[in-house]
């Protein structure tokens, strides 16, 4: 009987493999305080999903695609309306995850509200949670976003 648990766990485990759907975006403020330093980490997985890509095209291959990917699902928006657009850095992708580096200036939005909106992958995963992290030179401040609370309004210190 054991043995038959055994095979049995053994066979189901690649079901339990991907049960959870989140992803980490981190920002920080540079050392001089002029700009900020954005780091989005993902599943390779899910994200190839999302942008449709075939087994032969890998994210190196579709760099520009993910890039438009990603302006449309993480969105940074200032009190008054207006969008900012953070300048395209690059990306590491690796067999398990992708990392997708951006960096925004923001010294004259310092002090001001800003709405960042973090949608990535939710179109794909309805489960999907993407945390957002802001670390400034005194502390870090976590939100944890979803279909039901997809932005968060924050002051640049």
């Amino acid at each position: 009987m054991r043995l038959w648990l055994l095979v049995l766990a053994l066979l189901s485990g690649g079901a339990w493999a991907h049960n959870f759907h989140f992803g980490l975006t981190e920002m920080a403020l540079s050392r001089n305080g002029q700009s900020l330093e954005i780091i989005h980490r993902y599943s390779a997985r899910d994200m190839g999903r999302a942008l449709e890509l075939p087994a032969s095209k890998g994210f190196a291959d579709a760099e520009l695609q993910l890039e438009q990917y990603l302006n449309q699902h993480f969105r940074l928006e200032t009190d008054t309306g207006l969008q900012l657009e953070p300048n395209w850095v690059g990306i590491d992708p690796t067999v398990k995850d992708i990392l997708i580096y951006q960096e925004l200036p923001i010294g004259e939005y310092r002090g001001h509200p800003l709405t960042i909106t973090l949608t990535l992958l939710q179109e794909v995963e309805p489960s999907q949670v993407n945390t957002l992290n802001l670390q400034d030179f005194r502390q870090t401040q976590s939100w944890q976003l979803n279909r039901a609370q997809p932005s968060v309004t924050l002051t640049l210190p």
